[in-house]
């Protein structure tokens, strides 16, 4: 009996009017799931910190999705309106004071096994990088498994 290959199925990135992505089932995995209070503590103490976009993805949800909750948890009192809020793209704008450790290439298979039981939120905290950054690399090295993460050529 012939035996099934698992497929990775790549979703394209697309993005509305306004600058958002739209949803995309494979960085959007709790879309359609309700709010779970960790999601809730996790919007309210980081956002902003890192931002609608990192967000989105930490959370699975689009962005969307993200800032109708936002502006619930302010409406209710339960999250502060920071008066200073950068309208820049969070993954697109690096600070200096931002320091991002890279994920080594070693890594990634630890994080590849990691992901069976863990969320990508979590895998983040414990190799201290952004969601973002752990997306990036994994995708990179499935595009060129064996390749140093860093450098895919």
């Amino acid at each position: 009996m012939k035996e099934c290959e698992e497929v990775d199925i790549v979703y394209p990135i697309e993005y509305d009017s306004c600058g958002r992505m739209k949803y995309n089932p494979g960085l959007h995995f709790s879309q359609f799931k309700p709010w779970t209070d960790e999601d809730l503590d996790y919007l309210i103490n980081w956002y902003n910190i890192i931002g609608l976009e990192e967000m989105s993805l930490a959370l699975g949800k689009t962005e969307s999705k993200v800032i109708n909750m936002v502006y619930k948890l302010r409406n209710k009192g339960l999250m502060k309106t920071v008066q200073d809020t950068r309208s820049k793209r969070q993954l697109r704008h690096v600070t200096s004071k931002t320091r991002v450790r890279k994920v080594k290439p070693e890594d990634i298979e630890n994080i590849l096994k990691l992901k069976i039981t863990k969320t990508n939120k979590e895998i983040a905290e414990m190799y201290n990088v952004s969601v973002s950054v752990l997306i990036k690399r994994i995708a990179e090295y499935k595009s060129y498994p064996g390749q140093p993460a860093s450098n895919p050529r």
